[in-house]
């Protein structure tokens, strides 16, 4: 290929995203990205250079409609572009360096944000790599909630589409540079507007880094709890509003943070997340305010107090019901405002004895069913043989009014019964 855009805004929070400058390379040879893989990438990736031109019938692993900013699936864009393009840096337009230190759930977005207002003011319109992230909902440079549905079509946007344009809805033509001023976003939140600026400093210094940066969930957070004097995986819980186990699978190493919950770590426990994976930049304004770790803090549960001689008395009025009006175990648990697990382990015997009761009533309801439908199977096998009518289940079905009744084994096992009982073949 004879030319290609240079990326805009590498080594800035405002980078450019792979899928846009596919999109921008595209428009500059005249054609859409639809063309620009399966006439020339598609080939490119699988090494046979001299079929550029001609249309391939598979793009192999450059998948449209899929995010192509992070991960394995960049990868193959890379290797093809740079072969295309002749251009070395496209990894930074990536979340290459630094995504495996994160789960892929939760990282990358399905569909496609922008911000109508930078579109609008950019000289040379572009998508932003932040944007393609999922903890990222906020425009640093506008203070606006990304918008995510076309205001035309209402419908969510590809990452990259066939027919995708940098200032276009691929389906309708919409302009994304028009805002929808009758369609008011929800004002971003304290840690909205945190998360980006945080996102932002890690794609700006992962433009310098010489060698991906390895980042050890467990050992971060095992520093913190010691700095912040919490109590083991139950301190660690209680300050950053999740479970136990949770918090305990994170500080063994057992599991990794997604992305999103370890902004919410580090912006409940006052740390930078872009700073524990390496990079020293100044920190946003708006993460030196004094009061924010006081707001997201979940409040401590206050300690359940029970009634155990009354719940005793109520469980023993259980058993005195009559068996038509008994009750399986966790209904009568959640009456009392008491887990049935709890129930079981302070009263055994009276559990046991509820269930039994509640399952001797299930035997005698099964027992009159069993019999009502025999006596109605019989009574139409009669009828069909006095008619002369092919004695099937599905004629009985039919006799019967209950289409799809022998699907259920056990009115196959009553329909046999009864067969056998009446010599009917």
């Amino acid at each position: 290929m004879p030319t290609s855009p240079d990326p805009i805004g590498v080594g800035t929070p405002s980078c450019e995203s792979l899928s846009s400058y596919v999109q921008r390379l595209a428009k500059l040879h005249g054609t859409r990205p639809g063309q620009l893989v399966f006439r020339l990438l598609a080939w490119l990736e699988r090494g046979e250079k001299s079929k550029a031109g001609s249309w391939a019938a598979r793009s192999g692993r450059l998948l449209l409609r899929n995010n192509i900013n992070g991960f394995s699936l960049a990868n193959s864009w890379l290797r093809a572009l740079q072969v295309a393009t002749q251009r070395t840096g496209l990894h930074e337009l990536t979340t290459r360096l630094w995504d495996h230190n994160f789960p892929t759930r939760g990282f990358l977005r399905s569909s496609l944000a922008w911000c109508p207002s930078c579109l609008a003011e950019d000289p040379v319109p572009f998508h932003r790599l932040s944007w393609q992230l999922q903890p990222t909902r906020v425009c640093l440079c506008h203070q606006d909630t990304l918008r995510t549905r076309c205001t035309r079509c209402l419908t969510a946007i590809p990452i990259l589409h066939d027919r995708s344009a940098v200032t276009g809805c691929p389906r309708c033509g919409c302009d994304l540079r028009i805002a929808d001023e009758t369609a008011k976003p929800e004002p971003p939140s304290e840690f909205d507007t945190w998360s980006a600026g945080e996102i932002g400093r890690l794609i700006a210094a992962s433009a310098e880094w010489h060698k991906p940066p390895s980042w050890t969930p467990a050992e971060s957070l095992l520093r913190i709890v010691r700095a912040e004097n919490l109590r083991g995986a139950g301190g660690l819980a209680r300050a950053i509003g999740t479970s136990k186990v949770t918090a305990w699978y994170w500080l063994t190493g057992k599991s990794r943070p997604s992305l999103q919950f370890a902004l919410r770590i580090c912006h409940r426990l006052g740390r930078s997340l872009a700073e524990e994976l390496g990079c020293r930049l100044p920190q946003p304004e708006v993460h030196n305010q004094p009061h924010q770790l006081e707001i997201h803090l979940a409040a401590r549960a206050a300690p359940r107090q029970h009634d155990w001689p009354k719940i005793k008395r109520l469980l023993e009025d259980e058993l005195s019901k009559p068996r038509q009006e008994t009750e399986p175990l966790h209904v009568v648990a959640a009456r009392l405002s008491v887990t049935a697990r709890t129930l079981r382990a302070h009263f055994p015997s009276l559990c046991r004895r509820i269930a039994e009761h509640h399952r001797a009533k299930r035997s005698s309801q099964i027992e009159q069913r069993d019999k009502r439908l025999a006596d109605q199977i019989a009574t139409v096998m009669r009828q069909l043989e006095l008619q002369q009518i092919p004695v099937t289940k599905k004629n009985v079905e039919a006799w019967l009014g209950r289409p799809g009744l022998f699907n259920r084994h056990y009115a196959r096992r009553l329909f046999i019964q009864v067969e056998q009982i009446d010599g009917i073949i």
